[in-house]
């Protein structure tokens, strides 16, 4: 039996980030999407070799600031990757501002290709359910929806944007299909509870759409973003498979992100529900830093879903499923103590009652 071919996908991973979501673990001169695990690859490289695996990476630009364009390609080399593009941009104006670039870029020579936008902290492996999930997408997305994943093995929480979409109650539904999305939640957002006949699915990070979609979606939601960026795209310069977008024009752009300015007024979003494991999501937390003088008094915070930097004694927590720590603490089943901190090591997923010295507090 001859295996089906994999969809063609135009990859845009976008690598804009301040380097604050895992302060001090990631720096504004070296943003998280760079760092570099035990393995010594990066979580850029960890997310480049996924769209590898699972046939993604034909065609292929990284959006990234002008600052990091040599980081980024050596990355690039370290993994043999030689036909990606960088798209660099001379000033942070968020991921809607991006994709209207990469989407105009996309189309200049007449081609229209379906685009797989991404972080560059993907967090999810090459994985059977991952292919047979982009399959379903790539279809809708011809079909001109745009399209999300909808991941299904826990709950979102407040801190995680999530979509909401009807509950499956037919077990004949074709694993083809995809639901309609009925409302978009951010991060931040305050919602009522879904209905029995609804469900939330947290957000993946991942976008799919062609590029005209996207054209045409931020011709109606954004048209001030789209407008910045023909002009940044007409006036800027290329050198082989590098385009600088024009600093003048593209300052001038709004700052938002593209599902904050499209996804909760669109009306072609598309969900496919994804059962895969997930290490890491894009959103950007909000930090709490100890008082580094207050070191005589514990303190106690509820430490799920959190990245903990460690610096001091002490800190306790009665759970802390879902936690990030530095790579050399220890994984802990009942409580224990983090044995180191360096602020340049790489993390690890655990999931234990912490016990030990903390610093930081990070709401991943």
């Amino acid at each position: 039996m001859t295996q089906a071919p994999s969809p063609d996908f135009h990859s845009v991973v976008l690598c804009g980030d301040s380097g604050s979501r895992l302060w001090p673990l990631s720096r504004e001169q070296l943003p998280q999407p760079f760092t570099t695990g035990e393995d010594g690859s990066s979580l850029l490289q960890q997310t480049l070799m996924t769209l590898r695996g699972i046939g993604a990476l034909n065609r292929a630009t990284l959006v990234c600031g002008e600052a990091f364009r040599f980081v980024a390609s050596d990355q690039l080399e370290e993994m043999g990757i030689f036909n990606a593009h960088l798209l660099l941009e001379p000033c942070g104006r968020g991921t809607a501002a991006a994709v209207a670039c990469a989407a105009l870029m996309a189309v200049r020579k007449g081609t229209d290709p379906v685009m797989l936008l991404c972080p560059a902290e993907l967090g999810i492996d090459s994985d059977p359910a991952l292919i047979a999930g982009l399959a379903t997408a790539h279809r809708a997305a011809t079909a001109g929806r745009m399209v999300a994943f909808g991941m299904t093995r826990a709950q979102p929480t407040p801190r995680r944007p999530s979509f909401r979409v009807p509950r499956e109650t037919d077990d004949t539904t074709p694993p083809s299909a995809f639901l309609p999305m009925l409302r978009y939640i951010d991060a931040a957002g305050i919602d009522r509870a879904p209905n029995d006949d609804e469900i939330d699915l947290w957000h993946s990070g991942i976008l799919i759409a062609k590029a005209s979609v996207w054209i045409a979606e931020l011709s109606r939601h954004a048209p001030a973003v789209l407008d910045c960026a023909r002009l940044a795209v007409e006036h800027g310069s290329e050198a082989e498979q590098v385009f600088k977008l024009e600093l003048v024009n593209f300052s001038q752009s709004p700052v938002g992100t593209i599902e904050s300015m499209m996804l909760p007024r669109s009306r072609i979003a598309a969900i496919v529900p994804l059962d895969v494991a997930w290490q890491l999501d894009g959103g950007t937390p909000p930090t709490q830093s100890i008082d580094p003088d207050a070191s005589a008094d514990p303190h106690t915070r509820d430490t799920r879903g959190t990245v903990v930097y460690a610096t001091r004694d002490p800190v306790t927590s009665a759970d802390a499923s879902d936690l990030l720590l530095p790579s050399g603490a220890h994984r802990m089943n009942d409580g224990g103590s983090i044995s180191s901190t360096d602020p340049l090591s790489p993390l690890q997923r655990a999931k234990p009652a912490l016990v030990g010295p903390v610093g930081a507090f990070s709401n991943a």
